[in-house]
């Protein structure tokens, strides 16, 4: 029995973002974990029940996030860690009681040479 994927169709401006959104709708994982925010051109406008950013450098302002809460209330429940990765993932998965549990109901997302990695 063949799985069917979901089509993706993307223009250019929303490229990324529509993407991981139509992963998330056809994924059993409703979390959203995304690692090198930045200014979190993605992050903001990504749905989902949790999200997490995480970036050592945060470029999101007050203003852009009450902004976006407005468009999505649901970003009320935003998580920011201004710290690296990879404390960021010591220190959670020293708090976790199983790695794979954890992936099981997260979505996560890293930003690498522009290009976004899902897993």
């Amino acid at each position: 029995m063949r799985i069917k994927r979901p089509t993706i169709r993307l223009t250019r401006p929303a490229k990324h973002t529509r993407a991981i959104q139509v992963l998330l709708d056809h994924s059993s994982r409703k979390n959203y974990l995304e690692i090198g925010v930045q200014s979190g051109n993605c992050f903001l406008k990504i749905r989902a029940r949790k999200k997490i950013a995480v970036d050592p450098r945060l470029l999101i302002g007050t203003g852009r996030k009450l902004k976006y809460v407005l468009r999505n209330p649901g970003n009320i429940r935003n998580v920011y860690a201004e710290v690296t990765s990879d404390e960021f993932l010591r220190d959670t998965t020293s708090c976790s009681r199983s790695t794979h549990q954890a992936s099981r109901s997260w979505m996560v997302c890293t930003r690498s040479n522009n290009r976004y990695v899902t897993s």
